[in-house]
């Protein structure tokens, strides 16, 4: 993975599934950083796999992007979900969560207030290769 960086601070947070379907972890953040080797160690590290159903815990990623971080203030603010899979409560087919995100976070509600924040938020479905 080739990663250029001209300026800025970058965060990740890693999300899997929630237990009962993925017991290794719902979330991992790696904390605001400018330091290109701390982002490519943590992505590096990052497996993905297992799994009982389709569906990911994509809006607890959400939840703690918008709740957890420490934004600056005049900062241009973004979030990229790379996801392979919906989120949970959406009618996908053997969701383990039918009615929803386990951890009580409503995807509307965070997307409105990652808009009211002016943060913007775009998804990029698909597999990738290293």
């Amino acid at each position: 993975m080739n990663l250029i960086l001209t300026s800025g601070l970058f965060q990740i947070v890693a999300y899997r599934d929630h237990p009962g379907q993925d017991n290794s972890y719902v979330t991992k953040t790696l904390p605001f950083t400018s330091n290109t080797h701390e982002l490519h160690h943590f992505l590096d590290n990052l497996r993905a796999g297992g799994g009982g159903d389709g569906p990911e815990a994509v809006i607890a990623g959400m939840a703690v992007a918008l709740g957890d971080l420490e934004w600056r203030r005049n900062a241009a603010k973004m979030i990229v979900i790379i996801t392979d899979a919906p989120p949970h409560g959406i009618g996908e087919s053997g969701d383990g969560f039918p009615r929803g995100e386990p951890g009580g976070w409503d995807g509307l509600v965070l997307a409105r207030n990652m808009a009211a924040r002016g943060i913007s938020c775009v998804s990029q479905p698909g597999e990738f290769d290293r």
